[in-house]
């Protein structure tokens, strides 16, 4: 199960393709973190956003998820999917916005965390983008 972290703040609603880390300062991001870490401890803060090259993919409604360690790239990536509501001949990526590369689906989210991880302010930056399939 996937939880969200609260709803979002007027910083977050306009611009859907502004990063998050230029709709919030980093002391808000921080605070964030450590909102979901004391209230959530068992759960990984997450931002998901859209590449800014990819012009195919809907942008998701919200971009920060907590998501239990032990879930599977490829199972969050379901998640996401069905979240967009995208067909299924539309391939779907997963990068770490750290390294740029793309992430094996067959890791977790907690490895995927320890190792990619902001340290400023603590979330694991995922960027999503679309390559079509079948045509």
């Amino acid at each position: 199960m996937v939880l969200f972290l609260r709803k979002r703040d007027s910083s977050e609603i306009g611009d859907k393709s502004a990063p998050y880390r230029t709709k919030k300062d980093i002391v808000s991001r921080q605070h964030d973190v450590e909102y979901a870490q004391i209230n959530f401890p068992n759960k990984v803060p997450v931002i998901v956003e859209k590449h800014k090259k990819d012009k195919r993919l809907p942008c998701l409604d919200r971009c920060k998820f907590l998501s239990p360690p032990d879930l599977t790239l490829a199972q969050f990536l379901c998640i996401i999917r069905n979240r967009m509501q995208i067909p299924p001949s539309t391939s779907l990526f997963l990068f770490n916005e750290k390294e740029h590369t793309v992430c094996s689906l067959s890791s977790t989210v907690g490895t995927v965390y320890e190792k990619f991880k902001d340290k400023d302010d603590g979330f694991l930056y995922l960027t999503y983008a679309a390559q079509e399939a079948f045509g």
